[in-house]
């Protein structure tokens, strides 16, 4: 059982340099490399996003190459609080993520609310043998929210609309049954 989008980067040497324009507005540079998973090699262009997972605090930067550095602000101070900065990545045909928690002291709250977003997938279902599954059922669940449907020829597909906290990453779990077994994977996902 395979679903068929890979997330193929993995953001590395991630250095965090913190700059304080004001005592309590205190701002983050956050520089690294960005490398595809499978080669190890530099991905060429896109964006990358970085946003404070409680907060809801983000920015979004061009990078060119395998290098990256944006600037996020926030109203959290890391001498303060422990939080997380969940970094997402897009090129044309790639997406990928990384989460950092920086500071010290108690967790921030979570003030940022969930958004409801629509997550699909999709792929084929073959036994431990590597042998088609034709027929079957598929089951998707992320927190409290499920999907299931049905499927044939092997190629199963399904979309799920949790609300989740933007910036997050959760783990999307699924169970297919068909001929006569059952198999089970999960993938992890930074909420949209």
């Amino acid at each position: 059982m395979k679903e068929n989008r890979s997330f193929p980067f993995l953001a590395l040497s991630i250095l965090l340099f913190l700059f304080l324009t004001q005592e309590h507005d205190p701002t983050y540079k956050i520089s690294g490399n960005i490398l595809d998973f499978f080669s190890g090699k530099g991905v060429g262009s896109g964006n990358i996003s970085a946003m404070v997972v409680e907060t809801g605090e983000k920015n979004t930067s061009y990078f060119s190459g395998n290098c990256f550095s944006i600037i996020l602000s926030s109203n959290l101070d890391y001498s303060q609080n422990k939080f997380k900065i969940g970094i997402l990545v897009n090129t044309s045909n790639k997406t990928g993520y990384s989460q950092l928690v920086i500071g010290i002291g108690s967790q921030a709250q979570q003030t940022q609310a969930c958004s409801v977003k629509k997550y699909h997938f999709r792929g084929m279902a073959v036994d431990e043998g590597g042998k088609l599954i034709e027929n079957g059922k598929i089951k998707v669940s992320v927190e409290s929210y499920t999907n299931s449907t049905q499927f044939t020829n092997g190629i199963w597909e399904i979309e799920i609309s949790p609300c989740l906290i933007p910036g997050e990453v959760y783990n999307f779990k699924f169970l297919i049954e068909g001929n006569g077994k059952r198999g089970f994977f999960s993938i992890n996902r930074m909420a949209k």
